[in-house]
């Protein structure tokens, strides 16, 4: 999976997806996010557009992921549809609502799908098939540069691969491996439907990492 550029990309995604279409006024939300920006003390010493958004949305949506984790509605549902509910039922909930406001606040944004790596491992060489392991990032032009952004837990990273980064903080850091890059899933899925898309979008993740850790090993050695 490539970098992301400054030419037809930011094109690319200021565009909705079938699961992220505009839900919200524009200007109003504008007026919000500007309002919170000069109320808040930020996230992490920054206190800017992204942060604001973060800030909204933990405010309008609580977080219910870890007790739906056999929901089977955690696919099936719009960003307008998650948002409206005031509860995320997964972190691809808040990945799209976060990308549908950040859209049309005019920043371009992606969903970026990844697995921790050794959940791909395990995914393709364990038992582990039963289970949906995907993760639901953002990445946003902005600054001048494209950073990439957990929206359920207000993390912000500069500076990443996305087909391997670390992102979170103490306990919560962890090595992700991203493997699909889109506007959203294109499509509501059911549970056992996301599992088989994951497994068959992650295939060539998978052999990459495993190349990167053979790497890994032969340099200690």
């Amino acid at each position: 999976m490539k970098k992301l550029g400054i030419n037809e990309e930011l094109f690319d995604y200021l565009r909705s997806g079938e699961l992220t279409n505009p839900f919200s006024d524009s200007a109003q939300l504008d007026d919000t996010i500007r309002d919170i920006v000069k109320l808040n003390k930020g996230i992490d010493g920054k206190n800017n557009t992204l942060t604001g958004l973060f800030t909204l949305i933990h405010n309008e949506v609580k977080n219910r992921v870890g007790a739906n984790k056999n929901n089977p509605k955690r696919f099936s549902r719009t960003a307008e549809e998650a948002y409206n509910s005031m509860e995320a039922i997964d972190v691809n909930d808040y990945a799209m609502i976060f990308a549908s406001l950040a859209r049309q606040l005019r920043i371009p944004t992606t969903c970026l799908y990844a697995i921790e790596r050794n959940d791909l491992k395990n995914k393709f060489e364990g038992d582990r098939n039963d289970e949906v392991l995907t993760k639901s990032f953002c990445e946003c032009y902005f600054d001048n540069e494209w950073v990439i952004v957990d929206p359920e837990k207000g993390y912000i990273k500069e500076n990443y691969n996305p087909e391997l980064f670390t992102i979170g903080k103490g306990q919560n850091k962890k090595e992700y491996v991203g493997y699909k890059r889109a506007l959203d899933l294109g499509k509501k899925r059911s549970l056992s439907g996301m599992r088989d898309y994951e497994k068959e979008q992650s295939r060539t993740s998978y052999f990459k990492t495993r190349n990167m850790t053979n790497q890994e090993e032969e340099q200690v050695m």
